[in-house]
């Protein structure tokens, strides 16, 4: 805190988020590639598949969160920014997408606050629209149903829990399919059944 104090000041800071901003430029371009399946870095395990949008983080929904709390590094930057959107838009990812919508919204209502209400409105019409049209987007991939099978093995040890890592051992079934999740989606419920 005191090198801090003494040796960083807003010139540094703002250096700092340059050079980063200067990186996460890299990534963006690097998950144009991906797009564009010109990307010889990242092989995918089953080679009959083109390259997929994942960026360096190897996930997409992953790869759309971050793409999604990075907005503010490109608010000064309108191309940069239209290009993080739409790579966001191809990740689909709705979780990073309302995460987008939200980081948009805040930065509307501190910066251009006549624009927050109008794109207040349309994204919410744009979510009820998109839930009504869409509702297959919008799948919870059996969480709910693995989350309630796994209540049971928490049940079995509530206090001590099952040890960590466990999760990944217990190959639970999901309507007679067996699973081959390692975690559970859900940090704190897999930290309270594994701890």
């Amino acid at each position: 805190y005191n090198f801090i104090q003494t040796n960083i000041d807003r010139d540094t800071i703002n250096k700092l988020f340059k050079w980063i901003s200067y990186s996460l430029l890299a990534l963006l371009f690097y998950c144009a590639l991906q797009v564009l399946n010109l990307d010889h870095f990242y092989k995918p395990l089953d080679l009959r598949y083109p390259d997929e949008l994942v960026g360096t983080i190897g996930n997409q929904s992953h790869l759309g969160g971050l793409l999604a709390i990075i907005k503010p590094f490109f608010f000064n930057n309108k191309l940069a920014l239209i290009l993080l959107w739409i790579i966001l838009l191809l990740t689909k990812s709705v979780s990073a997408l309302i995460v987008g919508v939200i980081v948009l919204l805040f930065y509307l209502w501190h910066k251009r606050n006549c624009l927050f209400y109008p794109a207040l409105s349309i994204s919410v019409l744009s979510g009820i629209i998109g839930f009504v049209l869409f509702r297959n987007f919008f799948t919870t991939s059996g969480r709910f149903e693995m989350w309630q099978r796994a209540y049971e093995y928490f049940t079995k040890r509530p206090i001590t829990g099952l040890g960590l890592g466990a999760f990944g051992l217990l190959q639970l079934e999901n309507n007679g399919v067996v699973s081959k999740w390692r975690h559970l989606h859900m940090e704190y419920y897999q930290f309270t059944i594994e701890a």
